[in-house]
């Protein structure tokens, strides 16, 4: 029990514990409304400030992204457009083979659609074009032809939808390749227009029926998606719109988070706020993957228009139309090359989608579903043209850099015309085989190049410079750099002619010694046989050494290269002896472009390939001029030219003739010590083509040009005779043609037995005439005469 001091001592106790706690202990008590409210509203007005920046920060970035997008497009590179002529010489599988190339399916259809050919009896093609537009020229609209064939002639052209008889059928230019850029895309951008007719109500049909109803986001499209799959205890349904997917593609991870997830429903709102459903639509058709074609990504539903049913998108059946929307889901699962029944079945169902949103009444979905699906992928090809596409690349890139070329779209034309690229590609590779086969070449990894040039404007139309890209990408055509051997006479008696020597003018046959630097040199015929004269166009038809090194020891070789420079030759040109037999490495390139000023009576043309390059909106970025200089003189070229005409029908060309060219036709055979190269260089008016067979290793082959690269030239040429007109050389001023007695050389009398009629530069021609061949009295009678 307590008692009272105690009570007292215990206050006191307790006072001291307050006093030593600074302050008296209070009761606890709830603190005041405002005060909590005020700190509420704080935290809310942070978050509030923080969401509202950070929406519009999204909302800034949204539309920088949409306005400043730019999709990543190769740069495609194309021929010039296909052109047949009535009355070439060419069989039908030739025309169906360049079909196949330009990715025309084939059709047993009595109505040809769009991009269709019909093979019919009688060696008939019926054929309905693409419509195609090129920079700076009017559309070329889609039309039907009729080909007629008949022994391997297309003797009729007619214009099917009008009745018309046509002189030429007209084709799109053929894609020859793209630059590709790391990521190995291809698309070809489309408008709104062009797949607002078909495609829209199809991709609408498969992946979002109400996009022109919701902002961005459908929340009923969420729930019936989600009722969907959990009646069939999978996922049936997608929940995203079409804005949706777009964000997904052009700006997502594709993390399944939260907050990713957050982002694109925020910046899909944002991005319907800002833009037209038509502009969203469009950007669309262009970003979304539909497949592979081997290693490249075929992006965009232009490109697969191309891929799947080889015909631009705006011409797309409903039928196709429904099968590319149908793809979108699953490109693999419903590819309809490798899954055709699963592809038909999802086109189905996107038309019958198509039918119940009333895009189709009941004949029209019939007609749909009752489309052949294309099922059988084009062919797979290599690369067209690559070496040329390669060198082509290299001789713009001072103007467009890579990136450029792998990003921005460019449409690069070019002067290759399909057929002959086609031609010959085809003859390097069975001329390399045949060669191969008959000479027991198997030993050798035997190579060839081929270049093909219009004279008159330097534009290359064929360019191969290997047997198999895939294999070697080493350019022979303007890479390799080889001995030309026989092929640089022709300018060594062109220096000739030019300085006063008459192509009657005798040259010694026999055996000759030369003093070099090296010690003595001593040249000798292929035949290893000399003696006796002959004359400049003997020594040349002949391809003789002996007399050719004589004349250019006489012209002089500072003379011979001077010509050598003027022709077109860039290479070094060293000045020794054996340069007068070809001691001179070039390109096949740098030999087209000084046969080349042959051809055109000495005006030279720089080779080139390229024609324009456009924008995406084909707009002309570059178009290349073409200008000659007059380098050689062309009365002396003129005479040149019908001494090679002579090789040709007389001398080691002969072979050229069996391509049945009807104008005048010249060439030289070329080949060097050892055998290392085999040459051809031959030309018309109005084409130039040179070929080249070796090894890269530099082996002998031990077979002379006329037996190796001629061939290759012959079989080219039977195709490219059929896209020029059959012409003569352009007799210049300065020249003229002289009845000559073919043993004196002098002008030919009545009594010669053997006469020729030759050509010379005016003034060089013999005066004497001949006497040789009159008789005693027929003498005495001229005297007085």
């Amino acid at each position: 029990m307590k008692k009272a001091g105690d009570k007292k001592t215990s206050r006191t106790q307790a006072a001291s514990r307050r006093k030593k706690a600074g302050k008296p202990k209070r009761s606890r008590r709830p603190q005041a409304p405002g005060a909590l409210w005020l700190a509420s509203a704080v935290v809310g007005l942070t978050l509030l400030v923080a969401g509202v920046f950070y929406l519009w920060t999204l909302d800034r970035s949204v539309v920088r992204r949409f306005e400043s997008n730019r999709f990543s497009i190769p740069s495609s590179v194309f021929s010039r457009p296909v052109e047949y002529f009535r009355g070439s010489t060419i069989e039908r599988d030739q025309v169906v083979a360049l079909l196949r190339e330009l990715d025309y399916a084939s059709t047993r259809e009595r109505r040809v659609r769009t991009g269709e050919y019909r093979l019919d009896a009688g060696e008939r093609i019926v054929v309905r074009t693409h419509e195609f537009v090129l920079p700076g020229e009017p559309t070329f609209d889609s039309r039907t032809y009729q080909l007629d064939f008949v022994d391997g002639k297309l003797t009729r052209i007619r214009n099917a939808d009008t009745g018309e008889l046509l002189e030429v059928a007209r084709f799109e230019p053929l894609l020859l390749g793209r630059f590709y850029g790391p990521d190995r895309e291809t698309r070809e951008l489309v408008s709104f227009a062009d797949v607002s007719e078909r495609f829209v109500p199809a991709l609408l049909a498969a992946e979002d029926a109400r996009f022109f109803d919701h902002p961005g986001i459908d929340i009923l499209g969420l729930m019936r998606a989600a009722i969907v799959n959990l009646r069939h205890g999978g996922v049936r349904q997608g929940g995203s719109t079409i804005t949706q997917q777009l964000v997904k593609n052009l700006w997502l991870t594709p993390e399944r988070t939260f907050r990713r997830k957050f982002n694109e429903i925020l910046m899909s709102l944002l991005l319907e706020r800002h833009y037209e459903k038509s502009q969203i639509l469009e950007t669309y058709a262009n970003a979304i993957y539909l497949g592979q074609r081997g290693s490249v990504s075929i992006i965009g539903v232009g490109q697969a228009s191309r891929y799947y049913f080889g015909k631009p998108v705006n011409e797309l059946t409903w039928g196709e139309a429904a099968t590319l929307a149908g793809l979108i889901r699953s490109p693999a699962r419903y590819n309809p090359f490798s899954a055709p029944e699963r592809s038909r079945g999802r086109r189905d169902d996107v038309l019958s989608a198509l039918h119940q949103m009333g895009f189709l009444d009941q004949d029209a979905l019939a007609k749909a579903k009752a489309e052949t699906l294309r099922t059988e992928p084009p062919a797979e090809k290599s690369r067209r043209a690559a070496y040329f596409v390669d060198h082509l690349s290299k001789t713009i890139a001072d103007e467009f850099d890579a990136e450029e070329l792998q990003t921005a779209g460019l449409e690069v034309y070019t002067t290759v015309s399909a057929p002959l690229q086609l031609a010959a590609e085809q003859a390097v590779y069975n001329g390399l085989a045949y060669l191969t086969k008959r000479y027991d070449l198997q030993n050798l990894n035997l190579q060839a190049a081929l270049v093909s040039v219009e004279p008159r404007s330097g534009r290359i139309v064929a360019y191969v410079g290997g047997r198999n890209y895939a294999e070697s990408q080493f350019d022979r055509v303007s890479q390799a750099k080889r001995q030309i051997g026989s092929l640089i006479k022709p300018f060594v008696f062109y220096a000739a002619v030019r300085n006063g020597y008459p192509v009657t003018s005798k040259l010694s046959n026999e055996p000759l010694e030369i003093p070099t630097s090296q010690g003595i040199w001593k040249p000798q015929n292929y035949d290893n046989k000399s003696g006796g004269m002959v004359t400049v166009r003997d020594a040349l038809t002949r391809s003789l050494n002996l007399p050719t090194v004589r004349i250019a020891m006489e012209v002089g070789l500072q003379e011979i290269r001077t010509v050598l420079e003027d022709a077109g030759f860039d290479s070094t040109i060293p000045l020794y002896p054996a340069l007068a037999l070809g001691a001179l490495e070039a390109s096949p390139l740098e030999v087209a472009q000084a046969y080349a000023s042959l051809a055109a009576l000495g005006e030279r043309f720089e080779p080139s390939g390229l024609d324009l390059i456009a924008d995406q909106e084909r707009k002309v970025l570059k178009s290349v001029v073409r200008d000659g200089r007059l380098m050689l003189d062309p009365a002396s070229v003129y005479v040149l030219e019908q001494l090679l005409v002579g090789v040709v029908n007389e001398g080691t060309g002969q072979e050229a003739l069996r391509i049945g060219y009807e104008g005048d036709l010249a060439g030289k055979t070329g080949t060097t010590s050892d055998y290392r190269d085999a040459w051809f260089a031959g030309f018309t008016p109005n084409l130039v083509t040179v070929v080249w067979v070796g090894t890269d290793d530099n082996k002998g082959i031990r077979l002379p040009g006329s037996r190796l690269a001629l061939p290759i030239w012959g079989e080219y040429m039977l195709s490219a005779r059929n896209w020029y007109t059959a012409e003569r050389f352009i007799q210049p001023p300065g020249v003229e043609w002289v009845d000559i007695d073919v043993e004196t050389g002098m002008r030919a009398s009545q009594y010669c037995p053997g006469s020729r009629r030759e050509v010379f530069v005016s003034g060089y021609a013999p005066l004497d005439v001949c006497s040789e061949h009159q008789g005693f009295i027929e003498r005495i009678l001229g005297i007085f005469q």
